[in-house]
């Protein structure tokens, strides 16, 4: 995947653990490792994209089409207070429900 400009705020190395304990096959963990940094990033854009204006809105989605992630990292640090915080929150949300959700998968196996 990609690097993102909130990589460096993301942890997905539990969500690598539990998909290896599940033997699967190296395209279907590399599959499910793509919807797992699909999911992040939507969810990531999602909750930045609820704390910002229409124009900074634009100027985000720009930054973004752009692939500018240190400009991306300015702006969003002049607009939202603790953006960093808010990503690593909503990250972690989503990696627990992914968490909870290869459990039981697990545990039906």
């Amino acid at each position: 995947m990609n690097k993102q400009f909130y990589s460096h705020l993301v942890d997905i190395t539990i969500i690598q653990i539990k998909l290896n304990d599940l033997e699967l096959a190296p395209h279907e963990y590399n599959e499910l490792m793509t919807l797992v940094y699909t999911i992040i990033h939507h969810g990531v854009i999602d909750d930045i994209l609820s704390e910002l204006s229409e124009d900074d809105k634009k100027i985000f989605l720009k930054n973004l089409e752009r692939d500018h992630h240190d400009s991306i990292l300015t702006h969003l640090h002049d607009v939202v207070v603790n953006i960093e915080e808010k990503i690593k929150k909503t990250s972690s949300v989503i990696l627990e429900e992914l968490q909870r959700d290869l459990n039981e998968i697990k545990n039906s196996v």
